[in-house]
C-alpha cells in the first residue's frame, strides 16, 4: 500500500514539474522575443488567466447540470455556449485591455470607413 502512496504522489510531483515548466517555457520564450520578463508577461495574462479558469469551472459544474440522456453532440453545444457566454461576459465586465483595444480598433475603423 504504501509503495502504490509513494508512487502515485511521484506521479503527481513530476505531472506538477512538468506543468510548471512548459508553463514557464510558455511565458519565458514568447517574453523574451517582446523584451519582456517572466513576470512581466505572467501580470499581462494573469486576468485573462483567472476569467479562462472561472469559465472552465462553471462549464465544468454544468456537465452535472445537463442531462446525460441528450446525445453528445447537443450536451458539446450547449457546453460551448455556455463557455463562450460566460467568458465573453467576464472580459466585458473586467474590461480586459484585449477586449477593450479590439472594441476601440472596430470603432476607429467605422469611424475611417464612412469619412
Amino acid at each position: 500500500s504504501t509503495r502504490k502512496e509513494s508512487s502515485a504522489a511521484s506521479d503527481v510531483y513530476k505531472r506538477q514539474v512538468r506543468i510548471f515548466l512548459t508553463t514557464w517555457l510558455n511565458f519565458y520564450i514568447p517574453g523574451r522575443l517582446i523584451n519582456m520578463s517572466f513576470g512581466d508577461v505572467t501580470k499581462a495574462l494573469l486576468p485573462q488567466l483567472l476569467i479562462a479558469i472561472v469559465m472552465a469551472v462553471i462549464v465544468a459544474y454544468s456537465t452535472s447540470v445537463i442531462p446525460e440522456t441528450w446525445p453528445h453532440i447537443l450536451r458539446l453545444g450547449v457546453l460551448i455556449a455556455i463557455g463562450s457566454f460566460v467568458f465573453f461576459i467576464l472580459i466585458r465586465q473586467f474590461q480586459i485591455p484585449a477586449y477593450t483595444d479590439v472594441i476601440r480598433l472596430a470603432k476607429e475603423g467605422r469611424v475611417n470607413r464612412s469619412q
